[in-house]
């Protein structure tokens, strides 16, 4: 009887053996032979390769057009991911001492300055939407959705780390340095990816910005109260553009939208503020997506919500809209009762993190049995009173009512005055005492807490991507991450 060997073994059980290596043994072990690369190369391809997610490098764009141009790869990709990682400016005393380095700091230095230098030179001279639009034109049918996001994936299966931006890992080994995701470049991101997709006339279903960072006081300070979104000027375009605008984004089918939008105040006394257009940005923005079945608004704690929402014109049509998922945000009873009549298609409802600013909850729910068919509905950390003084909502068991907690439902509702009525006699609307007691005595600011305690759950975790072992591939397919490598893919046998 012959020996088994690896190459004789079949490709499923030769897939899970290979769950038990590293991303560059892995790699080894499909240089071996001709058979068991043929044998492993679907299930690394759907690991490595249907998500990945990208920087504004030239690297890593480049790569991203490499893989595109892939006749193996680039089909197989259904999801990219671009990220805010940047490099850090060098610091001064780098420039200073540099002579009085030792080789291995003096390269560390020199490659951060190169990396440094690539970035604003990409950035200056519009290469970041030049490679992004090339590699979009490339992408084949079956790449849908684009993601933006300022976060790495925490959930990596293999290799024991996340996923991250292809080319970070790469910049951290020469510079010894990390990328900074949380820097406030959210609005330039938006705005490149926006352009590239106009460009190349690739059809994405699915765009998302999917922001969880909350940037220091120092830097908010920096940034006129900057939360780490994108700014609502970013969804303005020019009437040369309009058309093309249109044409990207028509047939988008989900939009997850984190926004920023101005504090009144922080402007006050420099610039002429009209809250009457705060919202004008977002209605044109959403009268360029007709087809939409799936909408999520967070406007990240913003402190111009309220008026935002008070001045929402609504002169736009979502026909098709069945999902709407609200978060992150303060809102008014009269202007979330219009949202809400506004959406009456929607059958699933979202909303999270949100505190109504004026008003009760009660309110809603009389809205929501009059004015709409739900068939779901789901809610989560929600609170009510004005900013500095909101007390949390929490929801009781019928024979429990002492152990009621700021918690989240979700129920199935089959449209009857029952189920609504249901829900009223659970709603609490916890004192302030309670709550204190709830979380250890604390709660001099109430709000504060809330917005920091929930910064980092956007209701879901989606995948990462990084670049592990050389410096070419690296991405899961369903899951997020933050830590990995580049893996060149010229070393594999593709």
């Amino acid at each position: 009887m012959a020996p088994h060997t690896l190459d004789s073994l079949p490709p499923e059980i030769l897939d899970n053996i290979s769950w038990h290596l590293t991303t560059p043994e892995l790699g080894a072990l499909r240089l071996t032979c001709k058979e068991i690369e043929a044998k492993l190369f679907e299930p690394f391809a759907v690991e490595y390769f249907t998500t990945k997610q990208f920087m504004l490098s030239t690297f890593s764009l480049q790569a991203l057009v490499d893989i595109s141009r892939h006749p193996n790869l680039g089909p197989r990709m259904k999801k990219v991911i671009l990220s805010t990682d940047t490099v850090a400016p060098p610091h001064r005393s780098q420039l200073a001492h540099r002579h009085n380095l030792n080789p291995v700091e003096a390269a560390s230095v020199a490659a951060h300055f190169k990396h440094f230098e690539d970035q604003e030179r990409l950035r200056q001279l519009g290469d970041d939407v030049a490679l992004l639009s090339t590699a979009f034109g490339h992408l084949g049918s079956r790449c849908t959705v684009i993601e933006l996001r300022d976060y790495n994936s925490r959930m990596r299966k293999r290799d024991n780390c996340s996923w991250r931006s292809y080319g970070a890992p790469t910049i951290q080994r020469e510079t010894g340095s990390n990328c900074r995701v949380d820097e406030p470049v959210h609005e330039r991101l938006f705005r490149v990816v926006l352009t590239a997709m106009e460009r190349s006339g690739h059809t994405f279903h699915e765009f998302e910005t999917n922001f969880r960072s909350h940037l220091s006081n120092v830097t908010r300070s920096r940034l006129t109260g900057s939360v780490g979104a994108v700014p609502l000027s970013a969804l303005l375009f020019s009437s040369s553009r309009q058309e093309s605008t249109r044409t990207a984004l028509k047939q988008l089918e989900v939009l997850r939208l984190a926004l920023e939008v101005e504090d009144p105040g922080h402007t006050a006394g420099l610039l002429p503020h009209d809250d009457s257009i705060l919202a004008e940005p977002l209605q044109n923005f959403l009268s360029f997506t007709p087809n939409l079945t799936q909408f999520r608004l967070n406007l990240q704690f913003c402190q111009g919500a309220p008026q935002f929402f008070s001045h929402v014109g609504l002169n736009f049509s979502l026909p098709q809209l069945s999902t709407f998922e609200l978060g992150k945000t303060r809102i008014d009873e009269d202007s979330l009762v219009r949202l809400l009549k506004h959406f009456d298609t929607v059958t699933h409802l979202t909303i999270m993190k949100t505190t109504l600013h004026t008003g009760q909850w009660d309110r809603i729910w009389d809205c929501l049995e009059k004015e709409m068919k739900l068939k779901s509905l789901s809610l989560s950390s929600l609170q009510v009173g004005p900013r500095g003084q909101p007390i949390p909502v929490g929801w009781k068991k019928k024979q429990e009512v002492e152990s009621h907690e700021d918690v989240s439902i979700e129920i199935k509702l089959s449209g009857s005055e029952a189920d609504y009525k249901k829900l009223q006699e659970n709603l609490v609307v916890m004192d302030l005492a309670f709550h204190k007691s709830l979380h250890g005595g604390h709660g001099s600011d109430t709000e504060s807490q809330f917005e920091d305690s929930l910064m980092d759950d956007d209701g879901e975790d989606d995948e990462g991507n990084d670049d592990e072992g050389n410096d070419d591939e690296g991405n899961d397919d369903e899951e997020d991450d933050d830590e990995g490598d580049d893996y060149n893919a010229d070393g594999f046998i593709l």
